[in-house]
């Protein structure tokens, strides 16, 4: 299970940047990502509600009944939905989806953050001793 660890360490305050730089709409792939909720509808496309790990509810997600039909499988599990999306920005600068015709879906894992690092350092065997040397060769001997 996946918890929020999150707090506020500065909090700016948002500036107004004017209804000139609200953005209507943008599509592009995209991807979001959180606890699968609900998953179904009547009509030719079920609507899909996703939580984030902050706990705001995702809406707007929708795919074709075979795509809900796998999906809902890992109702209340993470998983990751790709597809086109919609997304809008307000005058403040934030972006909001609007809409997301989900393609294809993956699982997330639960791991924590440490678990994850302790992966990724499991798999690395052989580290030289020269390290910052070997680097400096392979760039050609310029330093950064």
């Amino acid at each position: 299970m996946l918890i929020s660890q999150s707090a506020t360490i500065l909090e700016f305050p948002s500036v107004d940047l004017g209804a000139d730089q609200e953005i209507g709409s943008v599509r592009q792939a995209s991807s979001v990502t959180g606890e699968l909720i609900r998953v179904g509808g009547e009509t030719e496309f079920d609507q899909i509600l996703l939580r984030e790990i902050s706990g705001t509810v995702i809406a707007g997600c929708f795919a074709t009944k075979e795509v809900a039909k796998d999906l809902a499988k890992h109702l209340h599990e993470y998983v990751r939905l790709n597809g086109i999306a919609s997304w809008h920005r307000d005058r403040h600068g934030k972006w909001q989806l609007a809409r997301m015709k989900v393609q294809t879906f993956e699982m997330v894992d639960d791991e924590s953050l440490s678990e994850a690092v302790a992966a990724v350092q499991a798999t690395i065997t052989d580290w030289p001793d020269d390290l910052s040397d070997t680097l400096l060769r392979m760039r050609g001997g310029d330093a950064a």
